[in-house]
C-alpha cells in the first residue's frame, strides 16, 4: 500500500471515528431528554434489552441449509410473583433428514443430549443486576463484567448458563459471576468490587470503586498453521490445548457527576492475558500480553454512552469475551471448515509496536419495546469492527422488527468468487454478507388479527446468517429462513 493511500485511509478512518462519536452524542442527548426520571444503571438496561423479545407460539416452516421443516414453537414469558421471571423457547421441527422423517430441535439437531432439552427453558431470573441479589439461569445475552475490557456483550449462544450478582445492602462490597454452560462449564469467572469510602447520602466522589476480575476458558482453541497443506493452500486450523485461557484485570472508577437522572464516570482498566494472538489467528499460550483502557461513561435514563482510548501490546485481544467469542471458538474447532470466521478485525502485523485507538458504545431504549445498540472499534494496524442491533415492537402499529448485525475487518481486502483480490471501501464492505466476517439476524412480524381476550395473531419471517453448535458442540455456519404464524405473547 502506497504512503499516499495509507494516509488517505487513515484520514477516512479518523473521520469515521469523529462522525460516529458525534452521532452517538446527538442520539443519546436527544432520546434522554424525552424520558422520565429514574435511576440510571448500565447492567439493568442491558438486561431489559436482552429480554426485549415478544414470544410467538404457533406453526410455521423453517428452511435450514436448503432443507424444509414443519415448525411448531412456544415462546411464552410467564408472569411470576415478586422479582421472579420465567420464559420458554420450545421449538420442534419435523422433516426428512438422512433419508427418514425425524423430530428435531431448533436448528435441525437431534434430541439426544441434556443441553438440547435445557434449551427449551429460555431463562429463569430473580431480581435485576443492580439488586443485592440477582440470579439468572438460561440464555445469556449482552453480559458485561465491570467496565467490559475483558467481557462485554458476551452471549453463550443458546446454551444454559448462570449469572449471579451479590452485594451487601450498602453496596460497599460485592461480586459479579458468570458460567457459560451449567451442563458442561468451560467459561467462568467474575469480578470482586469494593467501594471503601461509600456512605449513605454521602457525596458522589465517595463512590470511588476498585475491582479485580478473573475469567477463564478451560477449553480454548489454539490455532496453528496446517503444515500438511501445499504452500498456496495453507490455512489456520484449530487444535485443543491443555492450557486454559486466563484473563486477569484490575480497575478503578469514580463518578464525576451524579444525580437522580444522570451519572457520569471516568474509569481505567488494566488487563493481562496468558495468550498472544497473531494477525493471522495463531495463538501462543506461552506469552503474556496486556492492555489498558481509560474512558468516560454517561448513564442517562434508558441511555448508555461510553468511549475509551485503548493501548495494548501486539497480540493482545481487548474484550476477548464478546458476542463473537463462542462463535469463533466453536468454528475453529471444526478442522473440516475451510471458511473460518474472522471477527477480530486484525489484518496487519504491527511489528512489535503497541496498538492504540478508540472503542465507543451506545445503547438507547427510548420506548419500552424499542432499542438500539451500536459499538465501533478502530485501532491502528487494524480494520474497524462494528456491531449493530435494532429492536422495535409496536412503534409502527402491528409491526415488529428485530435485526442484529456484526462485521469485522471492514474495508479489508478479500478474495472474490473468481479468485481476484478486491480492496473495498468502508461503506461498500460494511453490508457485504457473503463472507466469514459477517453475521446477521433479521426478523419482521406483522399482526394480522386479534382473537378474543386481546391476543394478537402474528405472521413473521426470520432470515439468519449465523453460527450454531451441532450435536458434537462444533459451531457451523447456518443460513436459515423461517416463516411462522401464531399467538403473540406481549411483554409486560
Amino acid at each position: 500500500m502506497s504512503k499516499k493511500n495509507s494516509e488517505l485511509k487513515q484520514y477516512n478512518l479518523t473521520s469515521i471515528n469523529r462522525g460516529w462519536l458525534l452521532f452517538l452524542l446527538c442520539v443519546s442527548v436527544t432520546f434522554s431528554s424525552q424520558l422520565v426520571s429514574q435511576e440510571a444503571n448500565e447492567q439493568d438496561l442491558f438486561e431489559q434489552v436482552a429480554l426485549q423479545q415478544a414470544g410467538l407460539s404457533g406453526l410455521g416452516l423453517s428452511v435450514i441449509d436448503g432443507l424444509p421443516y414443519f415448525r411448531t414453537q412456544a415462546q411464552p414469558d410467564i408472569a411470576l410473583p415478586g422479582k421472579l421471571g420465567f420464559g420458554l423457547d420450545l421449538v420442534v421441527l419435523i422433516g426428512e433428514k438422512d433419508g427418514k422423517v425425524s423430530v428435531l430441535a431448533e436448528d435441525g439437531e437431534a434430541w439426544n443430549s441434556v443441553s438440547t432439552y435445557m434449551r427449551a427453558i429460555r431463562y429463569v431470573r430473580y431480581g435485576l443486576p443492580s439488586d443485592p441479589l440477582y440470579l439468572r439461569y438460561g440464555e445469556l445475552d449482552l453480559v458485561t463484567i465491570g467496565h467490559g475490557f475483558i467481557m462485554s456483550g458476551y452471549s453463550n449462544h443458546d446454551r444454559r448458563g448462570l449469572r449471579l450478582n451479590l452485594a451487601l445492602p450498602s453496596n460497599k462490597i460485592g461480586m459479579e459471576a458468570v458460567v457459560n454452560n451449567l451442563a458442561m462449564p468451560s467459561i467462568f469467572g467474575g469480578r470482586l468490587f469494593a467501594q471503601p469510602l461509600k456512605r449513605e447520602n454521602g457525596p458522589f466522589w465517595r463512590s470511588l470503586e476498585f475491582g479485580i476480575t478473573y475469567l477463564t476458558d478451560i477449553e480454548p482453541i489454539t490455532l496453528q498453521e496446517d503444515a500438511n497443506l501445499d504452500e498456496n493452500k495453507k490455512r489456520i486450523v484449530g487444535e485443543g490445548t491443555t492450557k486454559p485461557l486466563q484473563a486477569i484485570g484490575v480497575d478503578i472508577g469514580i463518578p464525576i457527576f451524579k444525580n437522580g437522572l444522570i451519572r457520569s464516570d471516568i474509569y481505567s482498566d488494566l488487563a493481562l492475558l496468558n495468550m498472544k494472538q497473531s494477525s493471522s489467528g495463531e495463538r501462543d499460550f506461552e506469552t503474556t500480553t496486556n492492555g489498558i483502557a481509560s474512558g468516560i461513561r454517561f448513564l442517562l435514563p434508558k441511555t448508555i454512552f461510553k468511549t475509551e482510548y485503548r493501548i495494548f501490546m501486539e497480540g493482545f485481544t481487548p474484550t476477548i469475551f464478546d458476542y463473537t467469542y463462542e462463535v469463533n471458538k466453536g468454528l475453529v474447532s471444526d478442522a473440516t471448515n475451510s471458511n473460518l470466521p474472522n471477527f477480530e478485525g486484525k489484518e496487519e502485523e504491527s511489528n512489535g509496536l503497541s496498538l492504540r485507538g478508540f472503542y465507543s458504545m451506545l445503547l438507547v431504549q427510548p420506548l419500552k419495546n424499542v432499542s438500539f445498540l451500536g459499538t465501533l472499534e478502530n485501532y491502528g494496524h487494524t480494520e474497524p469492527k462494528m456491531y449493530l442491533g435494532l429492536t422495535e415492537d409496536g412503534l409502527i402499529p402491528k409491526l415488529s422488527f428485530r435485526a442484529f448485525y456484526t462485521k469485522a475487518n471492514i474495508g479489508g481486502s478479500y478474495q472474490d468468487e473468481e479468485g481476484k483480490m478486491v480492496n473495498p471501501s468502508f461503506f461498500t464492505d460494511l453490508f457485504r454478507l457473503k463472507d466469514e466476517k459477517s453475521a446477521l439476524t433479521l426478523r419482521i412480524g406483522y399482526e394480522i388479527l386479534e382473537v378474543p381476550g386481546g391476543y394478537p395473531i402474528e405472521v413473521s419471517v426470520l432470515r439468519q446468517f449465523s453460527f450454531r453448535p451441532n450435536e458434537d458442540g462444533i459451531y457451523q455456519s447456518i443460513k436459515k429462513t423461517s416463516f411462522e404464524i401464531g399467538l403473540k405473547h406481549t411483554i409486560d
